[in-house]
């Protein structure tokens, strides 16, 4: 089973919120949120953290920008009336911060107001995930505290091989694709600053 995807983005499709991640010659079109969708471009790499769901007359699969957004994609299905098109709508509308926040304050709605999320299958999110936001929430800080951290880290990195600091932070924000290891940022950001000078 497919859990993480590394590529090249080939073709982006925002009206179907899809992209062609091109991987060693294989394209594999995933479904993924808006944010992901409008912040893609043709020839960008990037990691994706992949659920694969299977039916009988479709195998779709669904692509996020970390693990915790795709465990909340997780949560969400098992939530009685919640398929994978309803979870991935919520992921689209709110960020994981945001999605959280309205379990917790039992906002329906605001979940409601999604497409294909009616009042009563909001409450019955809201009634299923309320004990469990509190590990939802962790899970959103520690992805999020990650990425600081090695946004912080390649900076440092680079700053001791001679770049100037504000130079190397802004380039590692950009720089930047979600699963990246320190190594790669650091390569990525090199490359990056050798082809601007």
């Amino acid at each position: 089973m497919l859990g993480r995807l590394r590529g090249t983005v080939a073709e982006v499709d925002a009206e179907q919120r899809t992209l062609l991640l091109e991987v060693r010659d294989v394209g594999y079109e995933l479904h993924v949120s808006e944010r992901l969708c409008s912040a893609s471009d043709v020839g960008r790499e990037h990691v994706l953290f992949v659920h694969a769901d299977i039916k009988e007359d479709a195998h779709t699969l669904y692509g996020f920008r970390n693990k915790s957004e795709r465990e909340l994609f997780r949560t969400l299905l098992g939530v009685g009336g919640v398929g994978a098109r309803s979870a991935s709508a919520l992921l689209s509308r709110f960020t994981e911060a945001e999605l959280v926040g309205h379990i917790v304050e039992e906002d329906v709605k605001s979940l409601a107001s999604v497409r294909g999320i009616g009042p009563k299958t909001a409450r019955v999110i809201v009634a299923t995930l309320k004990d469990r936001v509190d590990a939802l929430a962790a899970a959103v800080q520690r992805d999020d505290a990650g990425v600081d951290t090695i946004v912080r880290q390649a900076t440092d990195v680079l700053v001791q091989l001679g770049l100037r600091r504000g130079e190397a932070a802004s380039i590692a924000k950009r720089a930047w694709t979600d699963g990246m290891e320190l190594e790669e940022l650091v390569t990525e950001i090199l490359r990056i600053s050798t082809s601007n000078r």
